[in-house]
């Protein structure tokens, strides 16, 4: 199963940031219920590494911080995904740092964001005129909760299921 610990994300513009967006990109929107911010994600895991995961994070001391999501940023040189910079980000760097020690022995460079959109293909090339017109502005904020949640990938994007809450 696929795994990944979040946030969970509202917004109140959503649907003018994706038609917005949509003038430039060509791609996979999330739906607006499926909207996140990663905390970690853990991979395809099987069900005995779930449930050591479950008591790391049963024994972690998760404390509430709430996150606001504004201006847009891209991964890659030509841009490959669309995201939300999330700023307030101290409780999501523990948490990172928490579930690294005691999983990974390797560093896990951790960049918070709200992805928007997994792009297939560029429209028009003046894309930097979005990330303009969204500069400061508020696109989402995050749950005050984590929730360790199970994703199947479809043809018709990704399902998810919440497998544990935290807080």
């Amino acid at each position: 199963m696929r795994v990944f610990l979040c946030s969970f994300a509202t917004s109140n513009i959503y649907q003018n940031l994706k038609n917005d967006i949509s003038i430039y990109f060509d791609g996979n929107f999330p739906t607006l219920q499926n909207l996140h911010v990663t905390q970690y994600f853990f991979g395809d895991i099987d069900k005995q590494m779930l449930l050591d995961i479950i008591e790391i994070l049963d024994n972690f001391d998760f404390k509430q911080e709430h996150c606001t999501i504004k201006s847009l940023g891209s991964f890659g040189t030509i841009p490959k995904v669309i995201f939300g910079n999330v700023y307030n980000t101290k409780e999501f760097q523990r948490v990172n740092n928490f579930i690294t020690s005691k999983i990974s022995k390797t560093s896990n460079l951790y960049k918070p964001h709200l992805t928007l959109l997994r792009v297939k293909k560029i429209k028009n090339q003046n894309y930097h005129e979005l990330f303009k017109k969204y500069e400061d502005v508020e696109i989402a904020q995050t749950s005050q909760k984590y929730s360790l949640v199970e994703s199947t990938l479809t043809q018709n994007g990704a399902i998810y299921k919440t497998i544990k809450s935290y807080l």
